[in-house]
């Protein structure tokens, strides 16, 4: 995985997900995040032009089962409904990209099996 730099201490946010920088020191950086990072002057640790993720691009059902997941191995109440679906909101942070409600549901039955 790619480590990324910046000059300054400073905090990336997109669609819920954070990612902070100390000066100088590496670290990885999640697909959902890069563009908004290189844009706040952040750069690959090895000095190599950085792969800007495709912002047109789909989360695939695995990527979201994944997050679902994720999110319930947490176990923050606000995260999920009484019925025990994952919340949109906490699962579009998690991805890091829009998710429809038949994507998280046929993500959930893959869980399921």
């Amino acid at each position: 995985m790619t480590q990324y730099v910046s000059d300054k201490d400073l905090q990336v946010v997109k669609n819920g997900v954070t990612a902070r920088f100390k000066a100088g020191i590496p670290r990885p950086l999640r697909e959902s995040l890069i563009e908004a990072a290189i844009g706040m002057g952040v750069r690959p640790a090895d000095g190599k032009a950085p792969e800007l993720p495709k912002s047109d691009a789909k989360p695939s059902l695995e990527h979201i089962a994944e997050a679902i997941k994720t999110i319930k191995a947490r176990g923050r109440k606000e995260d999920v409904t009484t019925t025990g679906e994952v919340r949109m909101k906490a699962l579009e942070a998690e991805v890091g990209h829009d998710v429809t409600t038949e994507d998280r549901d046929a993500a959930a039955a893959l869980i399921e099996g």
